[in-house]
């Protein structure tokens, strides 16, 4: 009784200090977000071009005017929050930051049914993608969030065909009303199901690293740059080598390395899955392997880590389930210390390469 009560408030204790760190994490992000202005945070530009225009527009008036425009569902959400409260651009930032992290919470209850929540809560404080898409990329970072939940309720029905491939792709398919880039990842999903067992992780990793060379060669974008042009209103800007040269053109080999690194380690990890959930996790290994092949296909446009927080931030996800199904009890405690650890070090080389190396 004693062990069990001290395990009770052991939970208990780094819940709260993990939600402590989640929410101080939060005020220090919103305050910088504050002071930065108005050209450097997408929070600001969120706020004063979709927000607000929305204002004293009636469900009629905004449904016939956004219904066939890209991005419906993140201006609805938009659309919903300002006819409730007309918020400030503080008020703006804490309202959506919780908005992020409804997805985070209904993911961890598919993973272990909620169990590891306090490991799920520190990642997403940890890896910056993901505390990025909830603080600054919020189109992006609902269509992860959303995306996620599409693919784990795919492995939560996995032995139910019908079932499971409607609410899971009835979730990826509404990933896209958030940002137009999550249709690749959708169509990918799609495409990975229906090969479930057909083509095996061998020629996954195989156009993985077609895709990275393509990447490094940059003949990436002469075979994908057309396709760029549909995905992006700033193709042009993009694209241009002032603005790579001003955000970091010399980025992507890291984020290329990262990419790779993430995914030799997924791959270890599969190793060490029990028979049973191997199938499921060769899934989500998949998912992860193509996710990165995307990010390659377009790393030529500035701004394409947006592409690739897709892969990078699902992966310690895919890290947590898959750790969840290794038998040896030793191996998973210690790759649980491990990858809140791996994800601050990924957390720093991004950094790096956007910001310290290049400049």
């Amino acid at each position: 009784m004693n062990i069990d009560s001290d395990k009770i408030v052991v939970l208990k204790s780094t819940n709260f200090v993990i939600v402590l760190m989640i929410i101080l994490y939060a005020i220090i992000k919103i305050i910088l977000n504050q002071n930065t202005g108005k050209s450097g945070t997408d929070q600001f530009n969120y706020y004063y071009h979709f927000f607000l225009p929305l204002r004293d527009i009636t469900w009629h008036d905004f449904y016939t005017r956004y219904i066939s425009k890209k991005e419906f569902g993140f201006n609805l959400i938009m659309w919903s929050i300002v006819n409730i409260k007309r918020l400030t651009f503080l008020e703006f930032q804490i309202v959506t930051f919780l908005i992020e992290i409804i997805p985070v919470y209904f993911i961890s209850r598919f993973i272990n049914k909620g169990r590891e929540n306090d490991i799920i809560l520190l990642t997403f404080l940890v890896y910056p993608f993901f505390a990025n898409g909830a603080t600054n990329v919020l189109r992006q970072g609902l269509a992860i969030g959303i995306l996620m939940i599409g693919y784990l309720w795919a492995l939560k029905n996995f032995e139910e065909s019908g079932k499971f491939k409607i609410i899971s792709l009835a979730f990826v398919f509404l990933a896209t009303t958030f940002h137009q880039t999550s249709l690749i990842l959708c169509l990918m999903w799609i495409l990975t199901i229906a090969t479930r067992k057909v083509i095996s992780v061998k020629y996954y990793w195989t156009i993985f690293w077609i895709f990275a060379i393509l990447d490094i060669t940059n003949v990436n974008q002469i075979l994908f740059g057309s396709i760029g042009s549909l995905f992006s209103d700033n193709y042009d800007v993009y694209t241009n080598p002032t603005t790579q040269a001003i955000y970091g053109s010399g980025s992507k080999y890291v984020f290329v390395l990262v990419s790779i690194l993430l995914a030799v380690a997924l791959n270890f990890l599969l190793r060490h899955v029990n028979e049973v959930d191997k199938l499921k996790s060769e899934l989500l290994f998949k998912q992860y392997l193509g996710s990165a092949s995307a990010f390659f296909a377009f790393s030529f446009i500035a701004f394409s880590d947006r592409v690739g927080m897709y892969g990078w931030t699902i992966a310690p996800m895919i890290a947590f389930y898959m750790i969840d199904k290794t038998d040896d009890s030793i191996k998973r405690r210690i790759y649980l210390v491990l990858i809140p650890i791996i994800c601050t070090l990924v957390g720093y080389g991004m950094s790096s390469g956007s910001y310290f190396v290049n400049r």
